[in-house]
């Protein structure tokens, strides 16, 4: 009697742990980014009262970038720690709502965009486009920090700083997200010789900025295409 009930005790116990176990797997692979689903304002106001920096997903449904970050960067588990313990996060449909109004204030041209503001809702970092995990995080580190996000490099050129690598690698971030930035790019090009042009960061801002056929500069990458497609290989590899 002793042996029957021990060995029925024993299953029930292995049953037990195996089914806890299955279920903390289960949890364990199903952490997500926490997205608030209040207004602005109030998103706003949590940030401020919890002295955390805002994290925006601004997309559309229709986009599939949109999606796969979602499906594949937010439900990452080490994406989900570091920006639920950092940030105070948003998913916007800007084409809806509240999104309709904030798209034309934040200038929002491409999904998804990835906007961050700091916990008083003032613009710090931008970056459009899809980044895999690793990317995602060190992009939010970026944010956070005051000497390297957007809007310390806004305010660098706006003080005046103009460094000819620093100016060019400054437009091309922000043509990277995706702001207008075609008339600094003309003054900055005007203060270029043509041998300063072979540099690598004006092949780059080149690359990104220049549609004018009738620029020196689109008439120097005509003239020098094999040249360019070359050094391209090169900062690829």
């Amino acid at each position: 009697m002793d042996t029957t009930f021990r060995k029925i005790r024993n299953e029930y116990f292995s049953l037990v742990i195996i089914f806890f176990t299955a279920m903390l797997s289960v949890f364990a692979q199903n952490k997500s980014i926490n997205f608030e689903t209040i207004s602005w304002n109030e998103v706003v106001q949590k940030a401020t009262k919890e002295n955390k920096p805002i994290f925006v997903d601004a997309y559309a449904t229709w986009c599939g970038p949109c999606k796969w970050m979602a499906n594949e960067v937010f439900t990452n588990d080490d994406v989900a720690d570091f920006y639920n313990n950092n940030f105070i996060n948003v998913k916007m449909d800007m084409e809806k709502g509240e999104g309709k109004t904030l798209a034309k204030e934040w200038k929002v041209q491409v999904y998804p965009t990835l906007i961050y503001f700091s916990s008083e809702g003032k613009f710090i970092h931008r970056v459009c486009g899809t980044a895999e995990p690793v990317e995602f995080i060190e992009i939010a580190k970026q944010a956070i920090n005051p000497k390297e996000n957007l809007a310390a490099l806004i305010d660098e050129y706006s003080n005046g700083n103009r460094d000819s690598k620093f100016v060019s690698d400054y437009l091309i971030k922000m043509a990277d997200a995706y702001f207008d930035v075609k008339e600094q790019t003309t003054e900055y090009f005007a203060t270029q010789k043509e041998e300063d042009l072979y540099s690598e960061h004006n092949w780059i801002l080149i690359e990104k900025t220049v549609n004018d056929i009738h620029s020196k500069e689109f008439i120097f990458l005509e003239k020098n295409l094999k040249n360019f497609m070359e050094n391209r290989k090169l900062m690829i590899s």
